[in-house]
């Protein structure tokens, strides 16, 4: 309780993180997740486009940024999209008609990415000030 029995707003309780939220969370590249966010925005906006429908995985910027990088393939499979093979383009993920995204969704996956952001940003500053440190006890060793 804060002053008067008042509750204080700066001791808000935060939300529990979505399923998606908690998956979006376990991607470390921001890449993919940037890759992941174009992906689902263009199956909102054109939904009537195959083309934004369907991801061949076997393009190079795909295989790089989804498919090699560790839980982003859970990622677009959480969010709906199925790991298919056909004859013509191999494998691929397909959303399916009856599955419709959420600009929701892509908030989400914006979030996730200021998220990693930061973290990287936070990591960077941490390992500078290390190597910092450990040049300035060298120089007065």
């Amino acid at each position: 309780m804060g002053y008067a029995g008042y509750f204080s707003t700066t001791n808000q309780i935060k939300d529990k993180a979505t399923p998606l939220q908690a998956c979006l969370s376990q991607v470390s590249s921001l890449d993919s997740l940037q890759i992941i966010e174009k992906l689902c925005y263009n199956a909102i906006v054109s939904p009537q486009e195959e083309k934004f429908r369907k991801v061949k995985l076997q393009n190079p910027k795909i295989q790089t940024h989804l498919v090699k990088v560790p839980n982003a393939l859970d990622v677009m499979v959480h969010l709906g999209w199925e790991q298919e093979c056909s004859a013509d383009d191999g494998d691929v993920l397909v959303l399916p008609k009856g599955v419709s995204l959420t600009m929701h969704q892509v908030r989400d996956i914006q979030n996730a990415q200021q998220a990693l952001k930061k973290d990287l940003s936070r990591e960077s500053s941490l390992s500078r000030s290390t190597s910092k440190s450990s040049v300035l006890t060298a120089a007065t060793s």
